[in-house]
Parts: structure tokens; C-alpha cells; sequence
């Protein structure tokens, strides 16, 4: 079981784009619920892998092994993503596979048993979940399709509705799939938009809103723009195909339409089937309509030919016998379905046909039926006696189901049986035409409307409705060990386990389930919407009041949903955390909330909670939000961008060709990726420094073969000049570092520091650069210097060799410092000088003190950062630990915390390897380290530090670089050595 050779060829195509924009992580739990991957699978996938370019690899190498509708299914799952970027790419491999295959929207064959009737001809792409109807199980009945076929031919022009009526079993939905497949057959019809077949069935307004939101998708609209209900959803779309034509050319069947709001609301619809056993549906629209009745009652001929398609090959002698067809079709008057059951009951001779036509004259009364409802259901009491008295037993129980597909996993969930006896029952329910069941990776079943009908009769049912939805419930609870979140998604369980709750009337299964939020956070990544889990708690709300219990307590929580939910992120929001956020102090929802907060902490580590200290389990991840492919070569490792407060960001980086002098620098737009600078140098080699001043107006770059800083005029490509004291010009000048001042008066400011150490202010002029009377003569050598609260100030550190009162190892008092000042730019003064250990040791799990540099156990200093939130810290980080020492807000201006350093020091994070510390100059702190693999951490820190925790983006040690973008919360990451790809993250 492979993908066939198109689909292989589509993924071959654009597998350098999957390999980077799928999002591994957000659809891996959704795809194990279609059943394209396994447990073992996931648990691979997830834990498994070095980063999310692994998994993305190995995804696809196992989505090979899959059939061409688990790929189909895959498309959809990218198509629901929140990212427009994953969205685009789902829809973009969806119809690549569309134009190359033969694919039918997973509408498989009953069973393989009956044949593989497919169109042999493209036109199948076109199919959106319309029913198989193969020529070894259904008849055609040309007088109707040809009554369909002329009018769909009519409507296919001009537009307009059909409206197909007639009583359950009557065969409506063969008919109408069949005359589709026909036109489609001899002319193409309906070809080139597709048609889209959706169930209806008597349904409620929040889920038939969930249906069209469903529909959106399948048809390409853009799922993060559907409105919240019914009435705005239907004007969204009648404008989306009043702009796209081709979209307004779709042929819609909607099957089982009950009530005429219902058909109010699909009338957005150009082109439309409505099927329904009702023929009082009016039209209010100006557009053609048509009414074609279906008659239940099969002719003797189309009797016979129905019969001898289903029954075995012995018998179908036994069917030239015109008296007995005679007394068939009066038996069953008819009906489609009622003959389908006689001719499959396994009838072998004569002797069986003739106890079975004694029987039928001693028909059991159902009382307030109509006659051909009464007719058939004594013809389906035969069909189950023939079954073992087990079998029996077991098919009865399918009637607590919801009349929906079943899936195979909760078949056999109730049933308490092993795989291979449920699919050895469920293939011969569906020959004895019970159910139908429909294989494929989603294995599920369908049972006719009258036969669920006759199974919750309560003459029929063995044990009382109630009773069998607590033996539902029961099994459920065996399987999951009575924790609802950890039942698995078998595409049954979560949609319907509250309704079996209630009509079970189990109030602790009921009280267990609305009150825990895993499970609801479960049910929402699961749908993807509040919908679900609203109609639920509306469900639960009323049975409330109509048993006479408490129920504003749940309607506190519906409310809260109904108000807040335009800011509750379908994609990223954990319940838990939006609970905590938005309930109120006195709540239960948030005592509940705390509650589940803590145990997940407990238990799992989770992220989203409310906590007082660090680990590295304390991580979430998170998903690229946009990304850009920028550079040439795996040499192109230099980037820097303007700040967002001077309008569109600026982005400036290199272009290289690994050739030696042709080394280029390019300035973009980074929205439009517009090329505003490009500067091609054929007398350097290699440049190894960029910057860009904080408005985008001027570029420098450093050539590392001459060891020298350039700068350029974006809008006029002008180079710019420092003018020295002694009033030479040069247009290069030999600084270790070189940075733009954001804050701009006047003129633009820039901050150089020269190998000796020596630092200088300069102000840039037209094209010149001056120098103000701003500088540090330093002897420090290997002095830091970097601006920090958006260039306000500067943060300098530099190592010192220090006698303090402090005693150490052995006795000595001789130890490193860091010696840190914080300078303010406006005023040119020192505000704070601190020091700070430059190698420290642990003495607990969270406590370090300082100590000799030589020593071997010790971590030496790497960084040093300022976190500016309501109360400034300090972020030190040494080679394995990382932690905050907080500055008082009084600013004093000497501040030695080396003699009370194991008090004052606040480990966050103690992981290998913690380097490239850098902040956004408020709350956000990202660094490099190594946890399980290599991995970029950013620490969202609140000022009291009870609200704060970490996301890990897993990114290997070498050949990427990273960068908060200026003036706002996005991360950049640059992935230069694979792609070449510059991934943006919002970490608000």
C-alpha cells in the first residue's frame, strides 16, 4: 500500500517547500486521528526527532507508504492551519494532485468483495464525497436519472435548484449520485468546478454552521476569515461566489434537508440538488427551480434485476420465477432497500423461499407506522433472526449509536471484541445489506434510517435505550481508565460522549466531563472550533433545567466562552491558560483552572500554568508565523533590520556567491522583499558584518579582507564619509564594532568601538559622519559594549582581577569580577557600575556562589543582558546556568553583588551550552543551548516572576542565527547554511 506514482511525483516537486513549511508538531495528533498515522508513530515523530525539519522528513517519507486519500486527507489538515503561508501550500499540493490523479474523495468501494467500479477517466477529481454507486449493487432506474439528468443539464447553464422528494428507502440519493457520475461520463458536466455532496440531515443551527465552515474549506475559502453564525456566513459566501465566478459554477448536493430555514440558508448556492423526504420547500429566490418525485415502488422487472444483483449465483434461478417476484414486491411494495434485505438473507432453495413467504403473511403490527414502513420492518426482523443469537445481541446494541458514520474503533469499543471478530460481524451485516460499511484508513459504518428506527423501537430493543448508552459510556470509561482527555480520537468518541452522557442520564459522567477542561481543550485542537464544545455545554445547560438541577454555574461558562471568543485562538490558546486569564477572581471556573493547572504541571510538565520557578520541562513550542527566503549560499550568515516605529521594516544582508570578489550587499523591504540598496564589491572579499540604522535610511557593512566598515544612503546609494579631527576624509574607517543609535533627534547617531577599546558618538550629516564630544577611553581590550532600552543606554563589561572581603576555597580571597556600567546616551553619564563573579560553582540544585576562575568545576561568565519590565534585571549567564539578579529601582550607582551572589542570584534555566544571549530590551530573553538537542529558548519574563514562561524552538547548534526584530516581540531566525530561509516567529 503505496502512494501512487502522480502523488509521489507532486510530493517529489515540491518537497524543498514541505520540508520547511509543514508544521509537524500542530497536526501530528489530527493526523493520528484520521488514522494516516499509528500511536507508535506519533510518539516517534514527536519525541524521536532532533527538530521540526526531522519530523517534517520523516513524515513525508511515511506518508509515502499511505494511500492516495490519507495524502488528500493531509492537504485538508494544511488547509485548516492558522499560518496563510501552510494554507496556501495545502491548497497548492491539493490541486497538483487534483490535475494528475484519479481521486474520488475517499468514496471507496463498499467493499472490495462487490467490485472496484471507478471512472476510468479523470473526470473523478471532480467528486467531493459523492456516494460510489457500483452496477454490482444498484440498479439504475432510467426513467428517474433521465428525469435528473435533463435538469441538471438545464441548471448547469443557466443555474438554479432541484428539489428530489421521496419517502426513506425510496432510493433518492443512488439516483441522484448516479445521474451526476452519467453526465459526467458522456460530457464533462459539471467538470471543470467539481461537485460538492454534504449531508444535512435534522440538524440544529450551531451544526449546521459547523457543516459550512467544513464546506469553506473543502472549497478553498479562507478558513481564518468565516464569520461566527449563521446569518453572516451565509452573506460571506454569497459574496465570495458573486466575486469568484468559477467557484459560483459548483454543483451542491445537499442530502436529507429537513426543515426550510435550513433550505433558506443553502440557497446561497447557484447550483444546487436539495434532496429530502419533504415536498413543501419553497423558493424565495428568483432562480429555476424543479421538484422531481421519487416513487418507492420498483417495477417487477427492476425487482428482479435488484435481486439477482444481490443474491448468490445458486439462487438467482430461483428469480426467473415470475409468480415469486410477484409476491416479493408485494411483501416489501417496492421498496429499494426492503428488496436489497430479502435477496441477501441467504435464502438457498425453493423450500427457505417458501418458509420465509409463510412467514411474511404473519407480519408482526406495528401500531401508528405507515404501511411501507411496517412492511419493511418485519422483512428486517427476518433478516437479524438468520444472524447466531450473538450476533444478534451485537447488532442490536449498534442502535445507541448517533445516526452518523460509526467508526470501526467504536463498533468495537461497545462490542468488547477482538479487531477480527468485529470485522469479520461488520462484513456480514454489510452482505446482509444491516449496515454499510465503507474500508479505508477511516473504517466506519452506515446504517439505514428505517433500520436504526427499528433497532431503538422498544419492542425491538433488548435492553432500554438508557441502558445502552450506560453500557457505552461504561466501555469508554474502561478504555481511557475513566481519564476522558486520554481516550483516543476515533472521529466519534468527542462529538458525541456528552450526548450518550445525557441520555444515559449518568450525572457524575456528565459532572466529571463539563468540568474538565482537558478534555475541552482536547475536544477544541481536535474540531478546531468553540462550536462543538459550546453546543455541548448548551446540551448540558438545558438537561440541567429539565432535571431540575443547578445550571447557571455552566451557563457562567458558556457565557464566558461566547463573550471572549473572537480573542480565543483556535490554533495556540490553551483553555486552561484563556480560563485563567478571563475568569473572575471569585470563580469556579478559575478555582477549577488553578486545580488543573497544577496537576498538569505535575504530571506533564505543561506550559501554561501559573508558576513560581524554572526547569527545562517548563517549555512550550511554538510554529513559525511567516518566512522569507533571502541569500545565496550557505555563506550568507549576516543579517540586521530597522525598527518597526519608523514605518515598513528595512532588512539588509548578503548575497554571496562563494566566489571570491563577488561579494554583494542587498537592502530590502522586508514585506515586499523589494530590493531598495544593491551594492556589488569586486575588490573585497567575503563581507562579515551588516547594520542598518534604525529608520532603514543608511547601510554599513564591514569587509573582512581589509578590515574595514562602509557606509551607504539607501535612497540615493551615496557613500558617507567620517570626517576626522584632523578633517581628512575617509570613506572607511578601522572600528572592531559599529552600531546605530535608535533614538533620533536631530541627526542620526552612531556608536563605534575601536580595537583598543576605545568608544565614540558620532552624528551623521548629508553624507558625512562627525564626531560628537561623546566617548569612553578605555584600557580594557576585550571590553563589551552593547546598546540596550532601545538604545537609551549602553551596557559595558569587561574582567577584572579583584581583592574582596569575600572568603573562598581554601581560604583565598582573590577572585575574577565582571565589571558591568550602564551608561545613559543622552546625558553621557554612568548611572550604575555592578560586579558580578566571573566564574561561579553550585552548592544546591538552585543556589551558585562565586569562585576562582581556575578552579574546575567552576562556570565562567559568557553574557550579560538587561530585561527592562516593570523591574529591571539583570540576565547573567554563565556556561550552564543561566539566572536574574534584580536591580533596585532607586539606581544606586555602585552595586557589588559578589558577597551576597548565592542570595541575590536567581537561577531560571541550568542546561550545557547556554550561549548568544540577547534581548528585546523588555521582557524577552532568547539564548542558545542544549537541552535533549540543540534548541533556541526565549523566556517571556513578568516583572514579579509568577507569569512567566519559555519557548523552545528547536534549531540545530550550527548554521542559523537569530535576532529579536527592533521595536516589537517577533523573533527572526535565519536558517542560512540549509535554506537559506529567514523564519519569523511572534512571540507576543
Amino acid at each position: 500500500m503505496v502512494l501512487s506514482q502522480d502523488l509521489i511525483d507532486v510530493i517529489e516537486k515540491n518537497y524543498s517547500k514541505m520540508v520547511v513549511m509543514i508544521p509537524p508538531r500542530e497536526i501530528l495528533f489530527d493526523l493520528r486521528g484520521l488514522h494516516i498515522l499509528s500511536d507508535d508513530e506519533v510518539d516517534e515523530l514527536k519525541d524521536d526527532c532532533r527538530n521540526d525539519k526531522e519530523r517534517a522528513y520523516r513524515l513525508i517519507k511515511t506518508l509515502k507508504s499511505r494511500e492516495d486519500e490519507d495524502f488528500y486527507q493531509f492537504c485538508r489538515l494544511l488547509q485548516e492551519q492558522q499560518v496563510r503561508a501552510v494554507q496556501l501550500l495545502g491548497q497548492s499540493l491539493y490541486h497538483q494532485a487534483l490535475s494528475v490523479s484519479n481521486y474520488t474523495n475517499g468514496q471507496n468501494d463498499i467493499s472490495s468483495a462487490y467490485g472496484n467500479q471507478k471512472l476510468l477517466t479523470k473526470t473523478t477529481c471532480v467528486l467531493h464525497y459523492v456516494p460510489n454507486t457500483p452496477e454490482n449493487r444498484y440498479i439504475q432506474r432510467h426513467e428517474i436519472i433521465t428525469a435528473i439528468c435533463n435538469q441538471l443539464l438545464h441548471i448547469s447553464q443557466e443555474g438554479g435548484h432541484i428539489f428530489v422528494n421521496g419517502n426513506s428507502g425510496s432510493g433518492k440519493t443512488i439516483a441522484v449520485s448516479q445521474s451526476i457520475r452519467h453526465l459526467l461520463k458522456i460530457d464533462q458536466y459539471f467538470g471543470k468546478s467539481g461537485v460538492y455532496w454534504v449531508k444535512i440531515g435534522n440538524i440544529n443551527e450551531d451544526n449546521l454552521l459547523i457543516i459550512l465552515k467544513g464546506l469553506c474549506v473543502d472549497i478553498g475559502m479562507p478558513w481564518k476569515e468565516l464569520p461566527y453564525d449563521l446569518d453572516d456566513l451565509q452573506i460571506y459566501m454569497m459574496r465570495y461566489f458573486k466575486v469568484n465566478q468559477e467557484k459560483s459554477n459548483i454543483l451542491f448536493v445537499f442530502d436529507d434537508v429537513y426543515k426550510q430555514e435550513h433550505y433558506k440558508i443553502l440557497a446561497f448556492a447557484n447550483k444546487a440538488i436539495f434532496i429530502s423526504q419533504f415536498q413543501d420547500f419553497k423558493s424565495e429566490s428568483n432562480r429555476y427551480t424543479s421538484t422531481i418525485p421519487i416513487s418507492e415502488e420498483l417495477s417487477l422487472e427492476e425487482t428482479a434485476q435488484l435481486l439477482t444483483l444481490n443474491c448468490d449465483v445458486q439462487n438467482s434461478q430461483l428469480f426467473n420465477d415470475s409468480n415469486l417476484i410477484r409476491k416479493i414486491v408485494d411483501i416489501c411494495n417496492g421498496l429499494p432497500l426492503a428488496v436489497a434485505l430479502i435477496a441477501n438473507m441467504g435464502l438457498k432453495n425453493q423450500e427457505k423461499w417458501n418458509e420465509f413467504l409463510v412467514l411474511s403473511e404473519k407480519r408482526i403490527s406495528y401500531n401508528q407506522l405507515s404501511n411501507h414502513v411496517a412492511d419493511i420492518y418485519h422483512i428486517i426482523a427476518f433478516s437479524i433472526d438468520q444472524l447466531s443469537t450473538k450476533h444478534q445481541q451485537l447488532f442490536y446494541l449498534l442502535g445507541v449509536f448517533k445516526r452518523v458514520p460509526i467508526t470501526l474503533d467504536s463498533i468495537q469499543t461497545l462490542w468488547t471484541c477482538s479487531n477480527n471478530e468485529t470485522m469479520a460481524l461488520v462484513q456480514e451485516l454489510n452482505h446482509k445489506s444491516l449496515l454499510t460499511y465503507i474500508d479505508g484508513n477511516r473504517k466506519y459504518c452506515v446504517i439505514h434510517d428505517i433500520i436504526m428506527d427499528y433497532l431503538q423501537q422498544p419492542m425491538n430493543a433488548q435492553k432500554s435505550l438508557q441502558s445502552l448508552h450506560k453500557i457505552l459510556l461504561e466501555t469508554y470509561s474502561l478504555q481511557c481508565h475513566g481519564n476522558w482527555p486520554n481516550y483516543p480520537n476515533d472521529n466519534y468518541f468527542y462529538q458525541y460522549v456528552v450526548y450518550h452522557a445525557i441520555q444515559a442520564e449518568s450525572d457524575s459522567i456528565l459532572r466529571d466531563i463539563m468540568t474538565d477542561f482537558n478534555w475541552m481543550n482536547r475536544k477544541i485542537d481536535i474540531f478546531k472550533s468553540l462550536s462543538h464544545l459550546k453546543m455541548d455545554l448548551h446540551s448540558y445547560i438545558q438537561y440541567l433545567k429539565q432535571t431540575n438541577q443547578i445550571w447557571q454555574t455552566f451557563d457562567e461558562l458558556l457565557q464566558l466562552l461566547n463573550q471572549y471568543q473572537s480573542s480565543f485562538n483556535i490554533t495556540v490558546t490553551n483553555l486552561i491558560q484563556f480560563l485563567l486569564f478571563v475568569s473572575k477572581n471569585d470563580s469556579w471556573i478559575l478555582k477549577r483552572a488553578l486545580e488543573l493547572a497544577q496537576e498538569n504541571h505535575k504530571n506533564y510538565g505543561s506550559s501554561y500554568w501559573k508558576i513560581t520557578a524554572y526547569d527545562e520541562d517548563k517549555t512550550s513550542k511554538t510554529s513559525w508565523t511567516d518566512f522569507k527566503i533571502i541569500g545565496a549560499s550557505k555563506s550568507d550568515n549576516l543579517l540586521a533590520c530597522s525598527y518597526s516605529w519608523y514605518g515598513n521594516v528595512r532588512i539588509i544582508h548578503t548575497n554571496n556567491k562563494n566566489v571570491m570578489r563577488e561579494s554583494r550587499i542587498i537592502v530590502k523591504d522586508y514585506q515586499t522583499l523589494d530590493i531598495l540598496l544593491h551594492q556589488h564589491n569586486r575588490n573585497f572579499s567575503n563581507f562579515d558584518a551588516v547594520r542598518i540604522s534604525a529608520d532603514g535610511r543608511v547601510a554599513a557593512f564591514h569587509c573582512d579582507w581589509v578590515s574595514k566598515w562602509f557606509l551607504f544612503d539607501v535612497e540615493t546609494n551615496a557613500p558617507i564619509h567620517f570626517i576626522l579631527v584632523d578633517k581628512l576624509e575617509k570613506t572607511n574607517i578601522n572600528f572592531k564594532d559599529l552600531e546605530f543609535i535608535p533614538i533620533v533627534d536631530h541627526y542620526l547617531n552612531i556608536l563605534t568601538v575601536s580595537k583598543t577599546g576605545f568608544i565614540q558618538i558620532w552624528e551623521i550629516q548629508g553624507n558625512q559622519i562627525l564626531p560628537t564630544n561623546k566617548s569612553i577611553i578605555s584600557l580594557h581590550h576585550h571590553l563589551h559594549c552593547n546598546l540596550i532600552c532601545h538604545g537609551s543606554k549602553l551596557l559595558l563589561w569587561w574582567k577584572n582581577r579583584q581583592s574582596t572581603s569575600i572568603d573562598t576555597l581554601q581560604g583565598q580571597n582573590i577572585l575574577y569580577e565582571y565589571q558591568v556600567q550602564i551608561w545613559d546616551i543622552e546625558s553621557w553619564q554612568c548611572q550604575q557600575s555592578i560586579h558580578v563573579p566571573a566564574s561561579v560553582i553550585p552548592i544546591d540544585e538552585n543556589q551558585f556562589e562565586p569562585t576562582l576562575d581556575t578552579n574546575k568545576k567552576g562556570q565562567s561568565l559568557i553574557s550579560i543582558q538587561v530585561l527592562n519590565t516593570k523591574q529591571a534585571f539583570l540576565a547573567v549567564a554563565y556556561d550552564n546556568v543561566l539566572g536574574l539578579l534584580k536591580l533596585p529601582n532607586s539606581q544606586p550607582n555602585h552595586l557589588d553583588f559578589i558577597p551576597q551572589f548565592a542570595n541575590s542570584f536567581q537561577s531560571i534555566v541550568q542546561c550545557r551550552d547556554i550561549h548568544h544571549l540577547q534581548s528585546n530590551n523588555q521582557s524577552l530573553l532568547a539564548f542558545r543551548c542544549h537541552f535533549d538537542s540543540d534548541c533556541i529558548l526565549v523566556l517571556n519574563l513578568d516583572s514579579n516572576l509568577t507569569d512567566s514562561y519559555y519557548v523552545k524552538l528547536e534549531f540545530p547548534k550550527n548554521g542559523n542565527t537569530f535576532m529579536f526584530m527592533p521595536g516589537n516581540d517577533h523573533l527572526l531566525v535565519y536558517d542560512y547554511s540549509n535554506s537559506q530561509y529567514l523564519y519569523e516567529y511572534d512571540l507576543q
